[in-house]
């Protein structure tokens, strides 16, 4: 760019503009006004990002949805992941940041498998008494509000006591595609003791 067609270069705000000068140079007539006054050309430019930004989050937003139970569903639990009657209904699925949920309800004298979590898992009680244990270690009661933390890896399972029912949430991330690693049921002597 020539210095006879440069007037200036504007740098406010972060912003870098060039201006040519008017007059009789042809390539300026058009604009001659906006393109010699500086002033001008950057109130239309903050205005015109102003504008541009203040629209930005309308354009992007996304509307509250609610989900009923009744439209949630559910099934009873695999015969080759739970042992006895589990209800497992999902909650929400991984549509934000790989997290998922479902509700579960044990049966008294039901239980998970063995299974470990890539990211780890979150069971929050909302109804009743269950056991939860990690393995190598003892069995542990969980009540109506407690909220049980199973880090990544380790492996575990849950469910009710032998005598009461329990329901929690299970919330859990996906990684690679996958929430859960599933291992062998686990035994009445291992629940047992």
């Amino acid at each position: 760019m020539s210095v006879s067609r440069t007037a200036g270069i504007i740098r406010q705000y972060g912003i870098a503009i060039s201006f040519g000068q008017a007059g009789n140079d042809p390539c300026c007539r058009p604009y001659g006004r906006l393109m010699h006054n500086g002033d001008d050309l950057m109130k239309t430019t903050l205005a015109a990002l102003a504008l541009t930004l203040a629209a930005a989050p309308a354009a992007f937003a996304q509307e509250m949805t609610q989900t009923t139970t009744l439209d949630r569903g559910g099934q009873i639990g695999s015969e080759d992941t739970f042992t006895g009657t589990v209800f497992v209904a999902p909650v929400f699925g991984p549509n934000m940041n790989d997290v998922s949920a479902g509700e579960v309800t044990f049966m008294p004298g039901a239980r998970s498998a063995w299974h470990t979590h890539p990211i780890g898992q979150y069971l929050v009680v909302s109804q009743g008494t269950g056991w939860y244990q990690e393995e190598g270690q003892e069995k542990q009661i969980m009540r109506t509000g407690d909220v049980v933390f199973a880090p990544a890896g380790v492996n575990h399972w849950h469910g009710a006591t032998d005598s009461t029912s329990v329901t929690h949430y299970a919330i859990q991330a996906a990684e690679d595609g996958s929430a859960v690693t599933w291992g062998a049921l686990v035994t009445d002597e291992e629940y047992g003791s």
